[in-house]
């Protein structure tokens, strides 16, 4: 099955001394793939008729890598993997720690850690990566990503919805 997503990523270097990634792989058989190698190998393309930041693909699980560092500033890296899924009812959308221009946007949900886990190969350095990485605080969260519910009707669809959706809690806290 084809999923649609669009991204718009890359490296860049907003200061003489800092660096922004914000890169997207693909898990084919255990191993990750680049967008660039996808392309190359023509196992993603850009899709015909539409902006230039929108591509097809018949592999179903990515990665979005997100990298900020800079002298005299903390490092920042998160790894978000998401699987596509054209039935889902959401609209997913990630952007990098510092505003800008670099999103991924797909009708997808994200995996767990032990989903993730569960689909790379076991001497991969992203796996070793993936079991060290700590949770982002919530208003970074709500910084990065906008879940948007769509509703089909009748033929029609409208968004319902834009926000990070939250996490259900076991309690009231006092």
């Amino acid at each position: 099955m084809q999923h649609e997503f669009e991204y718009h990523g890359g490296v860049d270097k907003p200061t003489e001394h800092s660096i922004e990634k914000f890169l997207l792989f693909f898990v084919v058989n255990g191993a990750e793939l680049t967008m660039s190698q996808m392309l190359r190998q023509g196992l993603a393309y850009r899709k015909e008729d539409s902006d230039p930041w929108t591509f097809v693909t018949d592999f179903d699980v990515a990665k979005i890598f997100i990298m900020e560092r800079g002298f005299g500033s903390q490092t920042r890296i998160h790894s978000f993997y998401v699987r596509f899924d054209s039935k889902s009812a959401n609209h997913v959308t990630i952007r990098s720690f510092t505003p800008g221009q670099k999103f991924f946007r797909a009708r997808a949900h994200f995996l767990k850690t032990s989903e993730a886990a569960a689909l790379l190969d076991k001497d991969s350095l992203s796996l070793v990566y993936l079991m060290k990485q700590s949770p982002l605080a919530l208003d970074t969260l709500r910084r990065m990503i906008t879940i948007e519910r769509i509703e089909k009707t009748k033929g029609k669809v409208r968004v319902i919805r834009t926000g990070l959706v939250k996490e259900k809690s076991g309690g009231d806290r006092k």
